[in-house]
C-alpha cells in the first residue's frame, strides 16, 4: 500500500528519485514566502522570514502605514522563495481586512489575484457620519488592517502555504483626527468623562484586533492627574476632578500605537496629539462686608458688600421664613439689603456672570445664615413647669417663629430628652425618679451658632418618704412616732392623721417629725405634703392593725341526716382580709371563701362531731393570725325503730327533743321522696300492705330550729291504719265492723266484733310502738283488763279474717 501511494504522488519515478524529492519538498515546506513594503511604509516587527532593516516583512509581522495613503506605483511585492521548479510553487492571491484596501477608485477592494505585486491603500470602510461631513476626515481610515498572501504548491504532496501580517496606521498632523468630547468646565470633586471617536470599534467584526490610545492630563504647572478609569481600548476615561479645580487644565490624547510605536513610555515623545483646554473658573467673591454666619435672634435686617471685580455682574436672593425681602444696589449690584426675615435660619444666594470667558460664565455661591439664640427670644415652657413632678415628662420648644433652628440642649445631670422632630426644636423632657426637689435649669443654643444661649427655670416637686410604724395592735393608744425625709432645697410641712388619732398639740410646719396618739380602733393614712416655696409633693404611708385571730359566729344547729345551709361571720371584724376553710365531709361553700360573712351548704352524709368543721384566718398588710376553728356537732334526734308484726310494721321514734310535729316520709333519701299526709305527726307510725314495702323515715324538729332526719326500709308501705296524734278512727273495711269502749278508760275496756268467719285477734302497743299486750277475738262483745298498764295511749291492732284496723285508746288511772 505504502509503495502504491508513493507511485502515484510521483510519477512512478525510482526509489532514489522519490528520496531526493521528498528532501526538496521539505526545504520547500521550510521555506517563507516575504513581501517587501512600499516607500513611507515600515516594518516595526520583521516576522517570520522578515527583515525590518531591508523592508521586508513575514508572516506575523507588523507594518506601519501612513493614514492617508494612497499613491499609485508605490507596491507591495511579494516573494516566493522556493528550491524546485517554479511550477511547483506559486501565489495564489492577496486579501485585506480592516480599513485596507486593494487600489481602487471609489470602492473596497479585499481581494487581489495571483500576481506578485499588489498596490494597497488606507480606506475607510465603516465611515461615520461625522467623518463623512468633514472633508479632513471623511478620507481617513484610522482603524489598523491585516494582509493575507496566499501560496499553494503543486507537487502530490498536498501542502500549500500563507503569510499575514497587521498593519497599524501613524498620522502625520492632529488636523485629520477627531477632537476630544468632554466638558470644558470643571466642578471641584466631580466626575467627568471624556472620549474621542473610537476607532477600536470600526472592524469589530473582521476580529483582526482593534488599535490604542494614550491621554495625559496635567495643569499649568506641568502636574499630572494619573488617576483615570479606561475603556477596553482607552478611548474614553473617566476621572474625578481635583479638589481645587482652579486654573488652567489640558487634557491631551495620543492616537495609536504607531505614535510612535508601543516602545516609548513617555507622553511628550507622542507624534500626533489632540488637546482640549479646560478653561480656569472666575475669581471667588470677596467681600468688603461679608454677610453675617451667625445673626442674632431679634434682628431682621443685615447688608452684605461685595468688592465688585470688573466683567462681573451680579444678583442676589434670600431663601427663608418670615416676610424676607432683599434690596440690590451698586453699580453691578454689589451690595444686597435683606429685611423682614424671622427667627429661622436662612440662605443668602449671589448669583455671578461674567463677560471675561471665566468658567463657567455664571456661578452661584450660597451663605447659610445662622441665628444665634439671645434674649427676647425664650424657651416655650410647659404650663406645670413651677412644679413638675419627679419620673414625669414633659415638652419644650423654641417659639413659633425659630422652630426651623437645629437646636443643641443642656438639661441637669441625670435628665433625658427625646426629640420630636429632625430639627429638635421640640423636646420631650424625661425628669428621674431621683430628682432633686427645688428649681432647675435648662439651656438651649443653636447647634451652628453656640455662642448665644437662652434659658429656662423649672421647678421640680421635693421626693419625700415617710419613716415610720405602719403596723399598730387593734385597741392600742400608745404614742407613735413618724418622720417625712424630703429631697430638695428647705421646705414646711403638714400633716394629715387617720380619724380619732391626735397630737401633743397643733403640728408645728416646719418640722419634719410628728408624735401622735392612735385612737386605738381607726387606722387609715399618715399623710405628709411637704413644700418647696409653691412647689409641693403629697406622700402617705398606710398604717394597718394587725392581724387579730378572728372568733367564729355559727349557727346553734345543723341539720342531721339531710343537706342543709350555716352561715358563719366573724364577731367585731377589722380591716383586713378573712380567708376560710370548710372541712370536705362537713360541706362546701356557696359563693366566695372570704368575706366576714359565708354560706356553707352542709352535707346530708355529715354525722358526728367535727372540731375543725370551719376555719379562718385574719390577713392584714401586716402579716396573717393563726386560724380560729369552729366546732360542729351533726347529731340524731331520737332514735327511729321499726317494729316488724305480722301484717304490719311499727314505725316509732324515742329519746328525741322535739316540740313535736314529725313528718313521716315515703321513699326516705329518694329523689321520689314525699311527705306522708296521713300519717300524722306524732312519734308513731303503723305501716300495712306487705305488698308496698319500701325506704320510710321520720324529719324531727327541735327546739334550736334545726331538722334531724333518719331512714330505714320496712316490709310493709304506704296503708295508714290510723293518724296516730288524734283521736279519730281510721276509715277502712273493719272500721264499722269493730268498736272499742269505753275511751278513755282505767285498763278495761270492750272489744265488739260483728262476725267472724274463720279467725280474729289483737294486739297492743305503746306510744313507743312495744307490744304490751295481745289475745283472741269472738264474735260478739269481748272484755279485757289491763288496768297493769301504766296511764298513756295505746294502739290496738285487730285483725278479722285478714282485715285489719287501728285503734287508739287512752289509759287514765
Amino acid at each position: 500500500m505504502k509503495n502504491y501511494i508513493l507511485r502515484t504522488c510521483f510519477g512512478g519515478r525510482s526509489l532514489r528519485n522519490i528520496v531526493l524529492m521528498f528532501l526538496a519538498l521539505l526545504s520547500v515546506a521550510q521555506a517563507q514566502v516575504v513581501v517587501k513594503v512600499p516607500k513611507f511604509c515600515t516594518v516595526v516587527v520583521p516576522g517570520t522570514g522578515g527583515n525590518a532593516a531591508s523592508g521586508i516583512v513575514g508572516h506575523g509581522g507588523v507594518v506601519v502605514m501612513p493614514d492617508p495613503f494612497d499613491y499609485p506605483n508605490l507596491n507591495f511585492v511579494a516573494t516566493l522563495n522556493s528550491p524546485l521548479p517554479p511550477n511547483d510553487y506559486y501565489l495564489t492571491g492577496w486579501s485585506v481586512l480592516g480599513d485596507l484596501s486593494f487600489q481602487t477608485s471609489g470602492s473596497i477592494i479585499t481581494s487581489f489575484g495571483a500576481n506578485l505585486v499588489a498596490n494597497i491603500e488606507s480606506f475607510n470602510k465603516n465611515a461615520r457620519t461625522s467623518e463623512t461631513t468633514s472633508p479632513s476626515l471623511g478620507t481617513l481610515a484610522r482603524s489598523k488592517g491585516r494582509v493575507y498572501v496566499n501560496c499553494a504548491y503543486t507537487s502530490l504532496l498536498c501542502q500549500g502555504a500563507s503569510i499575514s501580517f497587521d498593519v497599524y496606521k501613524t498620522y502625520s498632523s492632529s488636523t485629520y483626527l477627531p477632537p476630544i468630547i468632554g466638558p470644558s468646565c470643571w466642578t471641584p470633586n466631580s466626575t467627568v468623562t471624556y472620549s474621542v471617536d473610537a476607532i477600536a470599534s470600526d472592524n469589530l467584526g473582521d476580529a483582526i484586533g482593534t488599535d490604542t490610545y494614550f491621554w495625559e492630563i496635567k495643569d499649568a504647572a506641568n502636574n499630572t492627574l494619573n488617576s483615570f478609569y479606561g475603556s477596553a481600548d482607552n478611548s474614553s476615561i473617566t476621572f474625578t476632578t481635583p479638589a481645587n479645580a482652579s486654573g488652567q487644565w489640558t487634557i491631551s490624547c495620543g492616537y495609536g500605537l504607531a505614535n510612535p510605536w508601543v516602545g516609548s513610555p513617555n507622553f511628550a515623545n507622542r507624534t500626533t496629539v489632540v488637546t482640549k483646554a479646560i478653561n480656569a473658573p472666575g475669581p471667588a467673591p470677596t467681600f468688603a462686608t461679608s454677610p453675617p454666619s451667625c445673626l442674632n435672634t431679634g434682628t431682621t435686617s443685615f447688608a452684605a458688600t461685595l468688592v465688585p471685580q470688573i466683567g462681573m455682574s451680579y444678583a442676589w436672593s434670600y431663601t427663608g421664613s418670615g416676610s424676607p425681602t432683599v434690596t440690590q444696589s451698586g453699580a453691578s449690584n454689589e451690595t444686597a439689603t435683606i429685611s423682614g426675615m424671622d427667627d429661622n435660619p436662612g440662605i443668602l444666594t449671589l448669583t455671578v456672570t461674567n463677560t471675561l470667558g471665566f468658567c463657567p460664565a455664571v456661578q452661584t455661591f450660597q451663605y447659610p445664615i445662622n441665628r444665634n439664640f439671645v434674649a427676647p427670644m425664650a424657651i416655650t415652657l410647659p404650663s406645670n413647669a413651677s412644679c413638675i413632678a419627679p419620673g414625669s415628662t414633659f415638652q419644650l420648644s423654641l417659639p413659633a417663629n425659630a422652630m426651623n433652628n437645629p437646636t443643641t440642649w443642656a438639661l441637669p445631670s441625670g435628665w433625658s430628652y427625646t426629640a420630636n422632630n429632625a430639627m429638635a426644636s421640640t423636646i420631650t423632657v424625661s425628669v428621674p425618679n431621683s430628682a432633686t426637689g427645688g428649681p432647675e435649669i435648662i439651656t438651649a443654643n443653636s447647634t451652628s451658632c453656640a455662642s448665644g444661649t437662652i434659658m429656662a427655670t423649672v421647678s421640680v416637686a421635693p421626693t419625700v418618704v415617710i419613716s415610720g410604724p405602719s403596723c399598730v395592735t387593734y385597741g392600742s393608744t400608745s404614742a407613735l412616732t413618724y418622720t417625712a425625709v424630703s429631697v430638695g432645697g428647705p421646705s414646711t410641712y403638714t400633716w394629715t392623721l387617720p380619724p380619732g388619732w391626735g397630737t401633743f398639740g397643733p403640728p408645728n410646719p416646719n418640722l419634719n417629725t410628728i408624735t401622735v396618739f392612735p385612737s386605738g380602733n381607726t387606722v387609715g393614712n399618715v399623710t405628709v405634703t411637704v413644700c418647696i416655696g409653691s412647689c409641693c409633693t403629697t406622700t402617705s404611708m398606710a398604717v394597718n392593725f394587725n392581724p387579730v385571730t378572728p372568733v367564729i359566729n355559727g349557727p346553734p344547729c345543723f341539720d342531721v341526716g339531710m343537706d342543709g345551709n350555716a352561715v358563719f361571720s366573724i364577731s367585731n371584724p377589722l380591716p383586713g382580709t378573712y380567708t376560710w376553710t370548710v372541712d370536705a365531709g362537713f360541706g362546701s361553700f356557696v359563693g366566695p371563701n372570704t368575706g366576714t360573712v359565708v354560706h356553707i351548704a352542709t352535707l346530708a352524709s355529715a354525722l358526728g362531731v367535727y372540731p375543725t368543721a370551719v376555719t379562718v384566718t385574719h390577713t392584714t398588710p401586716c402579716g396573717t393570725s393563726t386560724a380560729s376553728a369552729y366546732v360542729a356537732k351533726l347529731l340524731l334526734n331520737g332514735t327511729l325503730n321499726l317494729q316488724a308484726n305480722p301484717g304490719m310494721d311499727i314505725l316509732s321514734l324515742t329519746g328525741f327533743n322535739s316540740p313535736g310535729n314529725f313528718m313521716w316520709v315515703q321513699d326516705c333519701g329518694m329523689i321520689s321522696e314525699s311527705v306522708c299526709g296521713s300519717c300524722g305527726t306524732g312519734p308513731i307510725t303503723i305501716l300495712t300492705n306487705a305488698l308496698t314495702g319500701g325506704s320510710w323515715g321520720v324529719i324531727v324538729p327541735d327546739f334550736l330550729g334545726c331538722f334531724s332526719k333518719q331512714c330505714t326500709t320496712t316490709t310493709y308501705g304506704n296503708r295508714m291504719a290510723q293518724n296516730t296524734n288524734s283521736g279519730a278512727e281510721a276509715s277502712d273495711a273493719l272500721a264499722t265492723e269493730v268498736t272499742l269502749s269505753p275511751n278513755p278508760n282505767g285498763g278495761e275496756f270492750d272489744i265488739r266484733v260483728d262476725k267472724v268467719k274463720t279467725s280474729a285477734d289483737f294486739v297492743v302497743f305503746d306510744a313507743m310502738g312495744q307490744q304490751v299486750a295481745s289475745g283472741k277475738l269472738k264474735a260478739g262483745t269481748n272484755r279485757f283488763n289491763q288496768s297493769k298498764l301504766a296511764s298513756g295511749i295505746y294502739y290496738v291492732h285487730i285483725s278479722v279474717d285478714g282485715k285489719t284496723t287501728l285503734k287508739r285508746v287512752e289509759i287514765l288511772h
